[in-house]
């Protein structure tokens, strides 16, 4: 296991993600008017749901802590959002849906990523700067 790499290829993981989730966030606003004709004021409704995880972001990452190490908890906010993404995409049929699949994809929200993706930086770069595993 060579961690200069690793450190490379999360950093090359999160840059990639990060323009992925920066042109899904520029589009949510027209497919949720385009596709499920929601307006103006049922998008500022939806506002709750899209940031309730970002206010629950430490219990989130508190219960994440005790499971998983930093790297890993960036995975699985990765995975959320994809999964979030794609939810909203295929799995939407309807508004009842289209907010689980929005609460499931804000649990990556910016604040989050930011968060997990930080942390397990922070953790590989002292590893690296400590001569630790």
């Amino acid at each position: 296991m060579n961690p200069k790499r690793d450190i490379w290829f999360a950093l090359l993981a999160t840059l990639c993600f990060s323009a992925a989730s920066g042109i899904f966030q520029s589009t949510l606003n027209n497919y949720l008017s385009d596709v499920h004709h929601l307006d103006a004021a049922m998008r500022d409704w939806l506002e709750f749901p899209r940031e309730l995880p970002g206010f629950l972001i430490m219990l989130i990452a508190g219960v994440m802590l005790t499971i998983l190490c930093g790297t890993q908890m960036a995975v699985f906010a990765m995975l959320f959002s994809a999964l979030g993404a794609l939810g909203l995409d295929y799995l939407a049929p309807d508004k009842v849906f289209l907010i689980a699949w929005i609460v499931i994809w804000s649990i990556r929200g910016r604040s989050n990523h930011r968060s997990l993706t930080g942390m397990s930086d922070r953790d590989n770069i002292e590893r690296l700067s400590l001569g630790g595993k």
